[in-house]
């Protein structure tokens, strides 16, 4: 049958060890919901939550800048060295690249670097 029409009652279990019972339609609906029709599935931004900068690896101000042949010195373009700890919809929590983050939530970055100096 059509899992969106069932409504048998199945106990939840949440990562924080509470339990629910909850319809297999509500079920379905949530899981149908982070999938995309190729079925590969997905998360959902929550909000950014921490960022860190690798010493070692990320520009400082004094390294930032390449001497163009007319004399000019132009920002090198680069997210190297920087990561940020992103919360899910699902209440996970991970680190992941700038460079993995800035292209799929680009205005959630520039607010997060406003709101905390980074820009």
């Amino acid at each position: 049958g059509n899992p969106l029409l069932d409504t048998a009652g199945y106990v939840v279990e949440y990562y924080d060890g509470s339990t629910e019972v909850l319809a297999a339609n509500i079920i379905a609906e949530a899981i149908f919901s982070q999938v995309d029709e190729e079925g590969r599935d997905f998360l959902l931004l929550d909000e950014i939550v921490d960022h860190e900068r690798d010493e070692n690896e990320a520009l400082t101000n004094s390294n930032c800048w390449e001497v163009k042949k007319n004399g000019n010195k132009i920002r090198i373009p680069t997210t190297k060295g920087w990561r940020f700890r992103v919360r899910w919809k699902n209440g996970t929590s991970c680190w992941l690249p700038l460079k993995d983050l800035k292209e799929s939530y680009p205005l959630e970055i520039i607010q997060y670097a406003t709101g905390h100096r980074l820009l």
